[in-house]
């Protein structure tokens, strides 16, 4: 059956590809949210289906350095005030960045959304970073 709204259709999706993710199937999560950041949605949607593809490409370890477009999504969510979506991408940048050996620059990225993460004062959070 199709569904009609766009924000119940872009919901429905994030959610698929979130179950893939949790279950390790992370090509399919990757690409479910492909189709999701494709879709015209909801800026809240989007940034949670960001987050779910970059954990799954991070969980993914394949080695790959984090993408131009991972960036620009921490600045969209940010922007948008989804700073936890935010903290949680910046998060999946920094352990893709040890995974190839730049410590540094993970140090760095982790440094630049501490304060919003010590403000926002979500546990999950706080845990992921520390």
């Amino acid at each position: 059956p199709q569904v009609d709204d766009a924000e119940a259709r872009a919901q429905a999706m994030s959610v698929t590809a979130q179950l893939y993710a949790q279950t390790g199937q992370y090509d399919l999560a990757i690409e479910q949210a492909d189709r999701v950041m494709r879709e015209p949605g909801v800026d809240w949607v989007q940034c949670f289906v960001a987050q779910v593809k970059y954990d799954a490409i991070e969980r993914k370890a394949t080695g790959a350095a984090p993408d131009a477009a991972l960036g620009e999504w921490i600045r969209r969510c940010t922007e948008q005030g989804e700073d936890i979506l935010a903290g949680y991408l910046h998060v999946s940048r920094a352990r893709m960045l040890v995974r190839i050996g730049d410590y540094r620059g993970a140090a760095e990225d982790l440094e630049s959304g501490y304060g919003t993460m010590q403000r926002l004062d979500y546990p999950p959070l706080r845990s992921a970073y520390e």
